[in-house]
């Protein structure tokens, strides 16, 4: 008879102080479909026993619930006058897999979307010079525990 076994994870990361609509959906997804199950909320570290019933086999395993730092620091200005402080508007946080950033003019024309090689705005529209004023930005990062966070907000680039 083939194994029925379901393999876990042994250790697993979750973002501190970022609410998620269902951080347990993590450890769900590895329990084959149509098996009873009762959701387990992680709200701290630890170890954390999860157990399901199938076909009258019982399986256990226990996961180590590890709380990372998950914040993004978001600037509200800078200068790209290539006086190596301040020349580029960045997103830099911590345990961060992927961050998207959209930057919009007065208008609501978008002037810079990022790419997974090239994450920050020099404060250039089409390799010409931006003009000073106030910028909207969209970000959308997700971290390592694939918790998405989602932000909009101002940046004033200065001449």
């Amino acid at each position: 008879m083939e194994s029925q076994k379901q393999e876990f994870p042994k250790k697993i990361a979750l973002c501190e102080h970022i609410a998620t609509e269902d951080q347990s959906s993590y450890i769900m997804g590895y329990i084959p479909e149509k098996v009873p199950i009762k959701t387990i909320d992680l709200t701290s570290e630890g170890n954390y026993v999860v157990a399901y019933t199938k076909a009258y086999c019982k399986f256990q395993d226990t996961i180590e619930v590890e709380s990372i730092n998950c914040k993004l620091y978001i600037p509200n200005a800078f200068s790209p006058n290539r006086n190596m402080e301040n020349n580029t508007f960045s997103i830099i946080g911590e345990n961060i897999k992927s961050v998207n950033l959209s930057v919009y003019d007065r208008y609501g024309k978008k002037v810079f979307k990022s790419d997974p090689n090239h994450t920050t705005w020099d404060g250039t529209i089409s390799n010409t010079t931006a003009g000073e004023g106030v910028y909207t930005y969209t970000v959308s990062a997700t971290f390592k525990d694939n918790t998405q966070l989602d932000k909009v907000g101002q940046v004033t680039l200065i001449r």
